[in-house]
């Protein structure tokens, strides 16, 4: 008489789990889940667009200079064209329909002169007589877009979304002398760091050479609609709605922008 083994409910189960996995029908299952499994993992991939884009002309129409090539002007150190760089992100939601997440940054200044031409002065001497402008932000950006083809390779979109800005502004005039019994230096500079909250419009030419890379170039008109102080830094002083020749209203509540930029789809 042999011996009886009692086996535990949890060991029949392990058992007959791996006897279900090394059957012939359930290997061809698992084989069939794994092969289905690659094919949707590989059209989601597809619908995935990795960007990185750079601004080369902003107007925001205030009289700034839009590409550093307005003239009187002298520019800091790394100042060729505007620093304006992002990152974006795009999401296939149907054949017609695009989503777009951007963050963008944004940061230029200048210094500026009313008189003909420069005098050969030090700059220690030459820099208090300079107007000062800086335009520093970060915005995250949302789109939904319609997706036109042109043909295999170039497409259009167009589309409107949401924006948030959180920005810094700068404007210092050279100092004034204020009548009154001595010479007295006023100065003039004002600065703000509001956060912004807008709306873009889009339009966009994309090429798309392989599967895996898209080319395109963008026009972005950013359009503010509430300011708000930096919760931060705030500060109850506001800049001049009005100062010319230099600005006709800074900081403007419209950024329009022509960008390029590389995206890689996977």
């Amino acid at each position: 008489m042999y011996p009886v083994v009692l086996t535990s409910p949890c060991v029949l189960a392990q058992a007959s789990i791996f006897n279900l996995i090394y059957s012939n029908t359930a290997m061809k299952f698992f084989t069939f889940s794994l092969l289905l499994f690659l094919i949707q993992s590989t059209s989601f991939a597809q619908r995935n667009s990795f960007r990185y884009q750079t601004g080369l002309a902003h107007c925001f129409f205030d009289g700034t200079p839009i590409v550093n090539s307005a003239n009187k002007v002298i520019f800091g150190e790394s100042q060729y064209l505007n620093r304006s760089n992002g990152f974006q992100y795009q999401r296939i939601l149907d054949n017609s329909s695009r989503l777009q997440i951007d963050i963008l940054s944004y940061d230029h200044f200048y210094r500026t002169y009313n008189f003909e031409n420069l005098p050969a002065l030090p700059p220690s001497i030459l820099e208090p007589m300079l107007t000062f402008t800086a335009r520093k932000y970060v915005d995250f950006q949302f789109c939904f877009l319609r997706h036109k083809p042109i043909n295999k390779t170039l497409a259009f979109q167009y589309g409107i979304g949401a924006s948030f800005r959180f920005a810094t502004y700068r404007y210092a005039p050279p100092p004034t002398v204020e009548p009154g019994p001595g010479p007295v230096l006023s100065d003039n500079a004002y600065s703000l760091n509001p956060v912004d909250i807008g709306a873009n419009v889009r339009g966009e030419l994309t090429y798309t050479p392989v599967k895996w890379l898209t080319l395109f170039s963008q026009v972005n008109l950013v359009g503010m609609f509430f300011r708000f102080e930096d919760p931060f830094y705030a500060t109850n002083v506001s800049l001049r709605p009005a100062s010319k020749p230099l600005q006709m209203n800074f900081p403007s509540r419209f950024d329009l922008s022509l960008r390029v930029g590389v995206g890689f789809n996977i």
